[in-house]
């Protein structure tokens, strides 16, 4: 119950408006409301509706097992729509895509948003802006890392269709992005962690070599992914702090390394910023409403403050 009201005290201080930016981030969702993702959908809303949050972030493996067959697939009802269904959660949901959502028919999530839905999937990347307060903007660079992962593009019998995508050329596009951004913050997310402490997966090698180099150069705030079914914050020598958050349903065991700030795998949980000129508070919530972590980022190279486990 004191977890319960400190969360309630903390978020209860959010102020709409044009003074922050407020989203959720999760991934690794997709399960018919089974295995915790309906409890941590009704979290989610609560947790939204003291955010005032404008949109939701979907981190990947959206649909299990094996993603959508078309855009109206019956999935798109009995996992996402018939799940989140607080009011509060009716916001755009930029989605990227995740492994599993490769094996079918990945198109058809990127196709989704010609029914007009609250799916936002632009493209298999993509980047858009929104204002923060008059003088600040963030934006956001979504990835598709499945094809920037070699073990998937030469997979050519289970994901086939990753093998048609451009690895360089969606490297190029990013950096020719960053590059040219006004926006003071700079957010990236993938399905894939650049660094994991979890015993299931862990770091994505391919993603240190190719990706890490663009974060750290050109002022990258953030890194947010899924994957691997835990909640976790790290952090390297470089300027960009690290962000798993992909205990949307099922969960797993987290391990811990010397770049873990903090792991959870014991439940379902998502992540909860709120991001102003300066700052972005960042708090890892359960599917029961218990803040299990806090940190702040500094919109700056400093690093981010220490972190809180509760």
């Amino acid at each position: 119950m004191k977890k319960l009201l400190l969360l309630w005290l903390t978020l209860a201080s959010a102020i709409p408006g044009h003074t922050e930016l407020a989203f959720l981030a999760v991934g690794d969702w997709g399960c018919d409301g089974k295995n915790g993702q309906r409890e941590n959908a009704v979290q989610m809303g609560r947790t939204a509706a003291l955010l005032h949050c404008r949109l939701i972030l979907s981190l990947g493996d959206n649909f299990y097992d094996k993603g959508v067959r078309s855009t109206t697939d019956p999935q798109w009802k009995t996992s996402f729509d018939d799940i989140y269904t607080a009011e509060s959660l009716q916001v755009p949901w930029y989605a990227v895509l995740g492994n599993h959502d490769y094996l079918t028919n990945p198109q058809a999530q990127v196709d989704r948003i010609a029914l007009g839905s609250r799916w936002r999937m632009l493209a298999r990347y993509y980047t858009w802006t929104e204002v923060v307060d008059a003088q600040t903007k963030v934006q956001f660079f979504c990835l598709d890392t499945t094809a920037l992962v070699k073990s998937y593009r030469t997979s050519a019998t289970k994901f086939s269709d990753v093998a048609t995508q451009n690895a360089d050329a969606q490297l190029a596009w990013l950096e020719r992005e960053l590059a040219t951004s006004r926006a003071q913050w700079k957010i990236v997310c993938g399905h894939h962690p650049v660094y994991s402490a979890s015993k299931t997966h862990g770091d994505t090698p391919d993603l240190i070599a190719r990706l890490k180099p663009l974060l750290d150069r050109y002022g990258v705030q953030a890194y947010l992914a899924g994957h691997d079914h835990d909640m976790q914050h790290l952090r390297d020598a470089g300027p960009v702090e690290y962000f798993v958050s992909g205990a949307g349903s099922a969960v797993r065991s987290a391990g811990r390394n010397a770049r873990t700030l903090f792991s959870n795998g014991d439940t379902s949980g998502f992540l909860a910023a709120r991001l102003t000129a300066e700052r972005m508070r960042v708090e890892f919530i359960d599917h029961r409403g218990r803040v299990l972590y806090s940190t702040e980022v500094s919109r700056h190279t400093d690093k981010a403050l220490a972190g809180t486990t509760r």
